[in-house]
């Protein structure tokens, strides 16, 4: 055993386990400080209604549950055009209720709960 382990509780022998850390921790530790912050909360809780439903409404009501054509190249087309398409219906809806007076944003404002 090393100097480091002699006072180990987990070090009762010499061959007791290894503990090992992967050399992305400092990264994972930071993701998951984010995810477990308010606005990582918040982002959670309006997922289903954001990115879950996008792909719920890709599949039911644009055809992505199907691969129409062969090969990768020709379905990753139609996979880009379906989100084109999605993607402009949702920025005329916002671009139309800009025009009546309503602003909608998915931008969290923190300093207003704070």
């Amino acid at each position: 055993m090393g100097l480091s382990c002699q006072n180990c509780p987990f070090a009762l022998n010499k061959k007791d386990r290894v503990l090992r850390i992967s050399i992305h921790q400092k990264t994972y530790d930071c993701l998951r400080e984010m995810r477990l912050s308010w606005k990582g909360k918040v982002l959670r809780a309006v997922r289903p209604q954001t990115i879950e439903l996008n792909f719920a409404h890709s599949k039911k009501y644009h055809g992505l549950c199907y691969a129409r054509y062969r090969g990768i190249p020709k379905v990753k087309t139609q996979v880009l055009m379906i989100v084109l398409i999605q993607n402009l219906k949702k920025w005329a809806k916002l671009r139309s209720l800009k025009q009546v007076g309503l602003h909608l944003t998915y931008q969290i404002i923190e300093d207003s709960f704070e």
